[in-house]
C-alpha cells in the first residue's frame, strides 16, 4: 500500500514540476496530499476487504443453494421416475388391460349374436306374428352394444391423455421451482457486488477478486 501511495505522490509531483510549479511549493504539496493519500488508501483496502469478505460469504451461501436445488431436483426426477413406472406397470397398463379384457368380451359377445341373429330372423318370421318388434329389440340390443364398445374406446383414450397431461404438468412445475431458485441465486450474487465509490475524489474503484 505505502508503494502505491509513493507512486500516485511521486506522478503527481513531476506533473506539477512540468508545469512550471515552484519546488518549495511542490514540496508543500507532496507532504500534504502524502499525509492525506495515508488514511485514505487504508480506508479504501480495509473496504476492499471488507467487500471480499462479504463475497466469499455470498459465494458459499450461493453454494449451499446450488446444492439445495440440485437435491430439489434429483428428488424431483426420482418422484416422476417412480410416478411413470408406477403409472406403467401399475396403473395405465393395468387399466388399459382391464379395458380390453372387458371390450374383448363384449366384442366377443356381440359377435355370437350377430351370428345367431340372422337365424333368429329366420326363425321369428316364420312361427311368430310378432317378428317386427322382437327384430327390432335385438338391433337395439346390438346397437346399445356398440355403443359401449364405442365409449370404452374413448375412455381408454382419455385416460391416455390424462397421464401424458399429468407427466407435462410435472416437469412444467420442476422447471419453473427450479428456475425461481436459480433467479434468487443470481440477485443475491448482484446484490453482493456493489461498486466502490471513493467519497473525496469520486473514482469508482471495482476490485476483480
Amino acid at each position: 500500500m505505502k508503494s502505491l501511495q509513493l507512486v500516485v505522490v511521486a506522478a503527481f509531483a513531476f506533473s506539477l514540476l512540468e508545469t512550471g510549479a515552484p519546488q518549495c511549493d511542490v514540496l508543500r504539496v507532496v507532504g500534504a496530499m502524502y499525509e492525506t493519500l495515508g488514511p485514505l488508501l487504508t480506508e479504501m483496502k480495509q473496504e476492499l476487504a471488507s467487500v471480499k469478505t462479504e463475497l466469499r460469504e455470498g459465494l458459499a451461501q450461493v453454494k449451499e443453494n446450488l446444492t439445495n436445488i440440485q437435491q430439489q431436483v434429483n428428488a424431483l426426477t426420482e418422484t416422476v421416475s417412480n410416478m411413470e413406472q408406477n403409472s406403467n406397470d401399475e396403473q395405465t397398463t393395468g387399466l388399459h388391460t382391464k379395458l380390453d379384457m372387458v371390450k374383448s368380451l363384449l366384442v366377443s359377445v356381440n359377435s355370437s349374436m350377430s351370428e345367431g341373429l340372422s337365424g333368429v330372423k329366420t326363425e321369428l318370421q316364420e312361427h311368430s306374428g310378432q317378428t317386427a318388434s322382437e327384430l327390432a329389440g335385438l338391433e337395439t340390443n346390438q346397437e346399445t352394444i356398440d355403443s359401449k364398445l364405442d365409449s370404452l374406446d374413448s375412455k381408454q383414450d382419455g385416460l391416455s391423455m390424462t397421464v401424458t397431461t399429468a407427466h407435462s404438468e410435472l416437469e412444467q412445475n420442476v422447471l419453473t421451482n427450479v428456475t425461481k431458485e436459480l433467479k434468487k441465486t443470481a440477485d443475491y450474487i448482484l446484490e453482493q457486488l456493489p461498486p466502490y465509490e471513493c467519497g473525496d475524489c469520486g473514482f469508482i474503484v471495482t476490485a476483480v477478486l
